[in-house]
């Protein structure tokens, strides 16, 4: 504030205090995501009887932080984890099916992600839209690569909030 001028200063402050709010909203969101996707993976592993059903889901959950390739990386690394584990007990012949199975309830745990959890936590954790967060997300993942992709919702939230506070008194 030091170095905003005096007249600025009331704008500076809404703008700082805006931003702390959306952003602590979407970190809370963000874990909650992680929260539901480590559950819904460990359940659907465990319901399959896959072995280290914990260590997969958790790894698939974090994964999940990276938004559109998270998922698939997640589901490579739980395959790889499975068919490891699969091989070190001896069983040679259940690598196919058990890699067929974790794909199986990573695709579905990143389905009821996509379709319910991500546009619910999204949209109301940074009072967005969810096509303007998918767009953002693509944007700037194609600008910056995979740490565009990790950065452009908290950094779009602050370019809007900016952006929100000097140009809402303009015509256009």
């Amino acid at each position: 504030l030091l170095l905003v001028p005096q007249k600025q200063t009331p704008a500076v402050i809404r703008i700082i205090s805006q931003i702390k709010y959306l952003l602590t909203r979407y970190f809370l969101g963000l874990c909650m995501e992680l929260a539901a996707m480590i559950t819904l993976l460990t359940l659907g592993l465990t319901i399959f009887r896959v072995q280290n059903a914990l260590l997969l889901g958790f790894v698939g959950g974090l994964m999940n932080i990276i938004p559109y390739l998270g998922p698939l990386i997640g589901g490579a690394i739980g395959i790889i984890f499975g068919v490891i584990g699969s091989l070190a007990v001896g069983a040679y012949t259940s690598i196919l099916p058990l890699s067929l199975t974790i794909a199986g309830v990573f695709a579905g745990a990143n389905l009821i992600d996509n379709m319910l959890l991500q546009p619910i936590i999204y949209s109301t954790s940074v009072k967005a839209h969810p096509i303007e967060i998918f767009l953002v997300i693509i944007i700037f993942g194609s600008l910056f690569g995979i740490a565009g992709m990790i950065l452009a919702v908290p950094a779009y939230t602050v370019i809007r909030v900016i952006l929100r506070e000097f140009f809402s008194e303009m015509r256009l």
